[in-house]
């Protein structure tokens, strides 16, 4: 269970994620694979990109809120969390646009 300020958050049965979009040669470094203890805080951030139901600083901020609660390494999270704030940007305008 990840704690946050914006309520309980389900995500359901079948939702489509790529746990964490992480550059196939940074997946290489220690902590930043795309499947480890990010995966968790990554689909959390997968859904709510997908759904709008935060605004994209709110769901960045939940991001980096659940990578700490799930014991990512402090480089690593603070690596992905300003990966997403600085380059997240066309992914969130892209569910916009399908989700109208």
């Amino acid at each position: 269970v990840i704690r946050h300020s914006f309520g309980d958050l389900v995500i359901p049965a079948g939702f489509k994620c790529d746990f964490e979009s992480v550059p196939k040669l940074i997946q290489l470094l220690p902590g930043m694979e795309k499947i480890g203890k990010g995966a968790v805080p990554g689909t959390i951030h997968d859904y709510l990109y997908a759904t709008g139901i935060v605004s994209k600083p709110e769901a960045d901020a939940l991001y980096l809120e659940a990578m700490r609660q799930c014991r990512v390494g402090l480089l690593a999270r603070w690596t992905k969390y300003l990966a997403v704030r600085l380059c997240g940007g066309p992914a969130w305008r892209g569910h916009r646009k399908t989700n109208v």
